[in-house]
């Protein structure tokens, strides 16, 4: 009877014992699976708070379930047992370090996805690919718009352009099948209608699991303005003023249109060409290292130059000349600006030519009024003093001053014509 129940308690507790390592296989492949579970977490839009809630609810109902199998069939646990409840210990810690270790990654990865796109300075957002719909903006984006958050999430990309520009931004999504591209300048406006230059970047992205592109847009507007700002400059130096640059050693690298109809030279025919090519006048080795050492000093230096046209033709050119700095701030071109000024030049001929005739002028009347003046002077005396002259002497006194006189009238005539002339 005694070795009987001695077999009976071996058998049964051999039975309990292929239990427990069956119970301790199954926990082992569950514990698998829990870790692969968690390590999906970080791929997968899963809230991990949820993931270790489920976690340690089915880990303790099947601690409860282990300890209940064990003291239903003996009061001393075996080895297995002990086994079993120091591996699910171990687990459960192990799933509580890697469960905080991809909380913190994932805490630092919304960290950084805030900083990078909540906060950050330029307008951002985020677009269905195939519906154009806005669905993330962030704060930038909203000030920049004039747009609330909600606002915003309403619209869809046409709605941020006027409608001129509709058909080139579709004609673009449809032919773009970049991750990444820089698409250039476009018109943008804002929620009240008032029309802005941006430049825009974007890139593929995934967004809860829907093909999205995500966008910035780079204000240029005050870029544009200045741009055409130098439009309008180059528009009025091409129409009035003669430009041209060259290095230090006046070798031409680059003319504007009016240089081209002035000198009547093609682009071809003066680029790498010294200035002499045009300079019609003879200067010294002394008159261009003035102008050199007046630019080198950071002044400007001014004077008339006769240009010779390709034609054989001159003309006179009022040229300024400054130096071109590069971003140390050091003199490494020269700029020349030149204005036609044949009319001043003209008038400047002719009014030499009017001194020189009314120097002339004034030659004849210290020269050539003096003398008949002073032959009427002196015959005027001789007939008051000579009371004695007899009638034909009187006579011929008379006839002395008439001829003076009429000498003086023909030197007055003179002086008239050439004046009338001047």
């Amino acid at each position: 009877m005694q070795a009987r129940t001695v077999r009976s308690c071996d058998c049964k507790f051999g039975l309990i014992g292929n239990r427990e390592i069956f119970l301790c296989i199954i926990f082992l492949i569950f514990t698998l699976f829990l870790f692969k579970f968690v390590y999906a977490t970080q791929f997968l839009h899963i809230t991990l708070t949820n993931c270790i809630h489920v976690i340690l609810k089915v880990l303790l109902y099947f601690e409860l379930f282990f300890f209940v199998m064990s003291y239903s069939y003996f009061t001393i646990p075996s080895l297995p047992i002990v086994i079993g409840i120091f591996l699910m210990l171990f687990v459960i810690f192990s799933l509580f370090l890697l469960i905080k270790s991809k909380t913190r990654q994932l805490q630092y990865v919304k960290n950084d996805f805030e900083q990078l796109f909540d906060k950050n300075p330029n307008p951002m957002w985020i677009y269905e690919v195939h519906t154009l719909k806005i669905v993330l903006v962030n704060d930038a984006a909203c000030i920049s718009y004039g747009y609330t958050r909600e606002e915003f999430l309403s619209l869809n990309l046409l709605d941020l352009r006027p409608e001129k520009e509709h058909i080139r931004l579709l004609d673009n999504i449809y032919n773009e099948n970049k991750e990444y591209s820089n698409s250039g300048e476009w018109l943008h406006q804002n929620k009240n209608g008032e029309k802005f230059y941006v430049n825009i970047f974007s890139h593929s992205t995934f967004y809860k699991n829907k093909a999205c592109r995500l966008v910035t847009a780079i204000n240029i507007d005050e870029k544009k303005k200045v741009e055409q700002d130098n439009e309008n400059i180059k528009k009025a130096l091409n129409s009035a003023t003669i430009v041209s640059i060259t290095d230090l050693n006046r070798v031409i690298l680059d003319v504007n249109d009016k240089f081209y109809s002035v000198s009547g030279y093609t682009k071809e025919e003066v680029i790498g060409q010294y200035h002499s090519l045009i300079v019609a006048t003879n200067h010294s080795a002394e008159f261009w290292q003035e102008m050199q050492n007046t630019i080198m000093d950071g002044g400007i230096w001014r004077e008339d130059i006769k240009i010779r046209t390709k034609s054989g033709t001159h003309s006179w050119i009022d040229v300024s000349a400054t130096g071109v700095v590069d971003n140390l701030g050091k003199i490494y071109k020269i700029m020349f600006l030149g204005y036609e000024v044949n009319e001043r030049k003209n008038l400047e001929e002719k009014l030499l030519l009017q001194n020189k005739q009314l120097e002339q002028i004034a030659w004849q009347q210290a020269h050539g009024v003096r003398r008949p003046v002073a032959n009427i002077l002196g015959l005027c005396n001789l007939i008051r003093n000579d009371l004695q002259a007899t009638e034909t002497e009187r006579q011929e006194y008379l006839a002395y001053l008439y001829r003076a006189t009429e000498e003086l009238d023909e030197v007055i005539h003179n002086i008239m014509a050439q004046t009338n002339k001047v």
